[in-house]
């Protein structure tokens, strides 16, 4: 490489810059289901709306909780509006949701009624409130369902329906695009020719661009052709704020990634990290839009992902960064001092245990972790029970 590496942080720091929040919109629930939430999202009546019963039974006034006889009266349904008097004396017949007068004091639940001659019999007197929905005891209008920065989730999603509302406020919805390079790649489901290899960069991507609620991104192949890469990231840049390319941001012979972004119209801002996986990760912008060159090698994609990407979609999207916290290394981890390395982890209470799968190329690690080690520069091999920073590895985040 040309230049002088830099740092991860202030690699990192360069990429959140240039992560600009999009306006939001407002859609129905459904439509919004996994996206961000731009504002809060609040109730629009008080939660239960009226007293309603808890269960089926017999509803009793609350000048009668001292009594254990009482007539049977009148029988109140859910969806029933209320009417007439309720004399002293009387218990309703009431059932699930069915709405309670103003005076209800409790209800009795049928199992526990003894009936005969018109008449319901209680064992002992009713404590005040059994069995009784209060208005707005879960939700007041206008309390807070669920603060902005959190993805709309099913349970959100139905608290705020039954709250009454129809959409929610989310943030700007980013279109990725993927452009895979390398002349040995081939697609899943066809026939391996000698040197060949299964393309899982593409997929990979996409995948985690779904996973972190993105709509499906647009993803190109094509040979290490100069004229093919810059005509793919090109096409791709008139339809998208964010254009990936894994593959040729090396120094050989056929990377043309660098080159290719330039004739798109691309300013390089950064080539190079001085980091592991993923030493030769780039970054540039086109006006609005940016960049991601990542290495070809599918972990040092995936980590590129998780540690650049990931971060700039989170940003953007109005979501918290992800936490990186103290954990203990419950076996050796290797490492050269020279530079900062990402290690796939397994996480385990607050401990940390590597993979033997290591290597730029493998993904075994990768699949079997849920987290991710932080080993600094300057540091050697880490001993069993030193500590290291790591961070879950969140696909399905938010």
């Amino acid at each position: 490489m040309s230049q002088d590496l830099l740092d991860y942080d202030g690699a990192l720091a360069i990429v959140l810059e240039h992560a600009r929040p999009r306006p939001s919109r407002r859609l129905p629930l459904l439509d919004a289901l996994g996206r961000t939430l731009a504002e809060p999202v609040t109730s629009q009546c008080d939660l239960p709306a009226f007293d309603n019963s808890a269960v089926d039974g017999y509803a009793i006034r609350l000048q009668d909780l001292d009594h254990t006889t009482f007539i049977v009266g009148r029988e109140q349904r859910a969806g029933q509006p209320l009417v007439g008097s309720w004399l002293p004396g009387v218990a309703l017949r009431v059932f699930t949701g069915a709405a309670l007068p103003p005076e209800t004091g409790a209800v009795a639940m049928q199992e526990d009624v003894e009936l005969g001659q018109g008449r319901a019999n209680l064992a002992e007197p009713l404590s005040l409130g059994l069995h009784v929905r209060r208005k707005g005891e879960e939700l007041r209008c206008g309390a807070e369902i669920s603060p902005s920065g959190r993805r709309l989730s099913p349970a959100v999603a139905a608290a705020a329906a039954a709250s009454g509302n129809v959409e929610v406020a989310v943030a700007g919805q980013l279109q990725l695009g993927i452009v895979v390079t390398g002349s040995e790649l081939v697609e899943p489901g066809r026939p391996l020719p000698p040197g060949g290899i299964y393309e899982s960069n593409g997929t990979g991507l996409a995948a985690a661009t779904l996973a972190m609620g993105l709509g499906e991104p647009l993803v190109a192949r094509v040979p290490e052709d100069l004229t093919a890469t810059a005509e793919a990231i090109r096409a791709l840049a008139e339809h998208c704020d964010v254009v990936i390319a894994t593959g040729g941001v090396s120094v050989g012979d056929h990377d043309h990634t660098h080159a290719a972004f330039g004739e798109a119209g691309f300013e390089r801002v950064f080539w190079g990290v001085r980091m592991k996986p993923g030493k030769p990760v780039a970054f540039y912008r086109r006006g609005d839009q940016v960049a991601f060159g990542l290495p070809g090698n599918p972990l040092s994609t995936m980590v590129c992902w998780c540690v650049f990407v990931r971060p700039f979609v989170r940003k953007a999207l109005g979501l918290p960064e992800d936490v990186w916290l103290e954990a203990t290394a419950q076996e050796a981890i290797r490492h050269r001092p020279d530079r900062l390395e990402f290690v796939p982890v397994a996480s385990e209470g607050d401990g940390v245990r590597p993979f033997a799968a290591r290597g730029s190329h493998m993904l075994g690690g990768l699949v079997a972790a849920n987290a991710m080690a932080r080993i600094e520069a300057g540091r050697g091999d880490v001993s069993p029970g030193e500590t290291v920073r790591a961070a879950r590895l969140e696909w399905f985040d938010g």
